[in-house]
């Protein structure tokens, strides 16, 4: 399961968002009311999801491969966020479509997580050297 990181200005609005989303059988692993926390927070996992309110929409350009952003504002403030890359989700919202949309998102972080164990791994340049010389 993909790790979870909330992150809102207010801190009681991301401790509530936190406490529906652990009835609801997620795990989340940090709860953020700056920016700085994000960034410390997401370069300390390997991946996962930062569900953010629309303050922090920048952040998203400094999230590592492996995460991906939900942004949950009213309409006219998703309006006037760039959404290039970001999932986003209207407010007031039901939560059952808060739901929905952190599971599609879980699917997507499985898949990403199933093609990275697939790829080969990069050898170093030493490694490289070894092999081709117990090749030749």
């Amino acid at each position: 399961m993909a790790d979870i990181i909330i992150a809102f200005p207010k801190l009681d609005d991301a401790k509530n968002l936190r406490k529906l989303l652990v009835r609801n059988g997620y795990d989340v692993n940090m709860v953020c009311d700056s920016g700085a926390q994000i960034v410390s927070a997401v370069n300390s996992l390997d991946g996962g999801i930062v569900i953010s309110g629309y303050k922090f929409s920048e952040i998203n350009d400094y999230l590592p491969k492996g995460f991906a952003m939900l942004l949950l504002a009213s309409p006219a403030k998703l309006a006037d966020c760039d959404l290039d890359g970001i999932v986003s989700l209207a407010m007031p919202f039901k939560v059952q479509d808060l739901l929905n949309t952190l599971e599609m998102m879980m699917v997507q972080y499985n898949r990403w997580k199933k093609k990275q164990k697939k790829k080969p791994k990069v050898r170093s340049e030493n490694d490289r050297k070894v092999i081709t010389a117990a090749k030749e």
